[in-house]
């Protein structure tokens, strides 16, 4: 069970009050040797407790509010780096970040084969590699995070409709963690990804709304996208993963938009 603190002014009634009223009322002729330990013993007990409680009551942390900034910004972008690639299709660049999967539904020797070889399963955009499905005579390499190692990987599946992909990695990646509550309006944001060809760049905003005009899963964020950034993570305040970055536009008629395919519609490119 949890631990219930001693309050300070408890403790300092509990320890003050007792000694004062002995010493104050009781003569010194009046204690015998046998007295003088008995009260020794009960006064160090008494700290050693006390100095128990404090060190067994962990210190209270707040949870992390999804519309409060993290509480370690340094530490949430360090750790998104850590699962993050840019992915090379030909001429085209884009961003792509590693997810958890479990391959032990898989029978297939060749793709067992091919997954002991390429370990990390990394979530990108359809549009992104949408040149090498066409023709895979075209070149592929992914740069690990913010590392400038190049790995090769393997197109494994997409889905068009949702603008989705999945490819595999030659290299050991730490996955980010899908977040379980539905984003609202007013989250913090953070996208992550390789705009411009700037590995590892960092977009900060707010969750504006989700839309379904174009599909079923779109999230609109303050979080500004460039090409290179399509395919990268968006990221709440917990650290976790929200949607995949998808396009965004800038307007002068139309507006500034910037679009992240939920999480949710990973379903519609992965066995659920």
């Amino acid at each position: 069970g949890s631990v219930c603190p001693v309050p300070k002014r408890a403790v300092s009634k509990v320890f003050d009050m007792p000694l004062m009223d002995f010493f104050r009322f009781t003569k010194p002729e009046n204690i015998n040797a046998r007295s003088w330990a008995g009260l020794i013993i009960a006064v160090i007990a008494l700290i050693t407790a006390i100095q128990g409680v404090n060190e067994a009551t962990p210190a209270t942390t707040p949870s992390q509010s999804y519309f409060d900034a993290p509480l370690d910004l340094e530490q949430t972008i360090a750790n998104t780096k850590q699962s993050l690639v840019t992915l090379k299709c030909g001429d085209f660049l884009g961003s792509g970040w590693a997810i958890d999967i479990d391959w032990s539904i898989l029978k297939n020797p060749d793709e067992i084969a091919l997954i002991n070889e390429y370990p990390s399963a990394v979530i990108t955009n359809h549009h992104v590699l949408e040149d090498c499905i066409n023709d895979s005579s075209l070149p592929v390499s992914a740069v690990i995070g913010a590392t400038g190692l190049e790995r090769d990987y393997v197109i494994w599946n997409w889905n068009e409709e949702n603008d989705l992909a999945l490819v595999v990695v030659k290299s050991k990646l730490k996955p980010l963690t899908e977040a379980i509550d539905t984003p609202a309006p007013g989250w913090w944001t953070m996208a992550i990804g390789s705009p411009w060809q700037f590995n590892s760049s960092v977009s900060i905003g707010n969750l504006i709304s989700s839309d379904t005009s174009i599909t079923n899963y779109d999230l609109i964020t303050t979080s500004l996208l460039n090409p290179g950034n399509s395919g990268g993570p968006l990221i709440n305040s917990r650290g976790e993963v929200i949607g995949t970055n998808t396009w965004g536009m800038n307007d002068s008629e139309l507006g500034f938009y910037n679009i992240a395919t939920s999480t949710s519609a990973l379903c519609e490119l992965l066995d659920c």
